[in-house]
């Protein structure tokens, strides 16, 4: 697997396309609802095979699905948090074992029913409307076996929509169940992982960080985006799902100097490693923009 996206790092290099413009997710969204397996993977190979996927966003997101425990369910909000999922799983054929919820398909009865027969759960009797994010993810984790994992980043989400008033039965209603699911997620490093049962999850990111993510791509450089990415179908920024790392590691730092001693030098190094990385795209970023603007 780490041959496969060392290569997908290479093919970024050469082409230099990561053109957020090109990533059109609500083609996406309309496959998955159509049900057009074909046709989504010919897009998603097209997307990785060119280069137009960013290699190290496909990075990311294997680390997230490597974290996760065997057959579990990662959750996620809409497209953006699922399509380097879906290349993994669909282009690159691993992680295969993990099912992928999309929240923002759950409007569609038959992609609820399929999804709730692969979690082995029963399908809710209403559709959440507003608090679609937090009520389906608390529904998924109340009644399936499997372990549920969200993204380190969905944790600001768990909260009512801002249109909505904070005094009407929706919005309490949501933020009620919020409350109750916060109290359960725990932090594994890139995701959250949800557990009915306390547990250390320190010992659980310090495996994820030693053992299982791929970090080398940390330390390489990658062509900038074409244009703004928040205006793109990536939302989210290379410096942004860089923080994720920055937070893990800072956070582990009183937990080496107490109990690993022998390896906080190469914490230490790691967080250098991600600080540098971010410093460069932002750099890279800049620099592309002024350059675009000038033809």
């Amino acid at each position: 697997m780490k041959r496969i996206i060392l290569a997908s790092l290479l093919l970024l290099c050469l082409t230099g396309r990561t053109a957020a413009q090109d990533l059109d997710y609500e083609r996406v969204h309309n496959l998955i609802i159509e049900r057009n397996d074909a046709a989504l993977d010919t897009l998603l190979t097209r997307w990785y095979y060119s280069g137009l996927y960013p290699a190290d966003v496909l990075n990311y997101h294997y680390n997230e699905l490597q974290g996760m425990e065997p057959w579990s369910i990662y959750v996620g909000k809409e497209e953006s948090d699922l399509v380097g999922k879906l290349i993994l799983q669909r282009v690159l054929h691993v992680h295969r074992d993990k099912v992928l919820l999309n929240l923002n398909a759950t409007y569609d009865s038959t992609y609820m029913a399929t999804l709730c027969q692969r979690m082995e759960v029963p399908v809710p009797t209403e559709s959440y409307g507003d608090g679609r994010f937090v009520l389906m993810t608390q529904w998924v984790c109340e009644h399936t076996g499997r372990q549920v994992y969200l993204s380190a980043s969905a944790m600001p989400h768990l909260v009512h929509p801002g249109y909505l008033d904070p005094a009407s039965a929706q919005a309490v209603r949501i933020d009620s169940v919020a409350t109750v699911l916060k109290s359960h997620l725990y932090n594994e490093g890139l995701t959250m992982h949800y557990a009915r049962v306390p547990y250390n999850n320190i010992v659980v990111k310090c495996r994820n960080l030693e053992e299982r993510y791929l970090l080398d791509y940390l330390r390489m450089s990658f062509t900038p985006p074409h244009g703004r990415e928040q205006e793109g179908a990536l939302a989210f920024t290379r410096s942004h799902l860089a923080e994720n790392y920055r937070i893990l590691y800072e956070g582990l730092l009183p937990y080496y100097r107490a109990h690993r001693p022998e390896r906080l030098a190469w914490l230490e190094q790691l967080i250098r490693d991600v600080l540098n990385y971010r410093r460069m795209q932002e750099r890279r970023e800049r620099e592309f923009n002024q350059v675009s603007r000038l033809l």
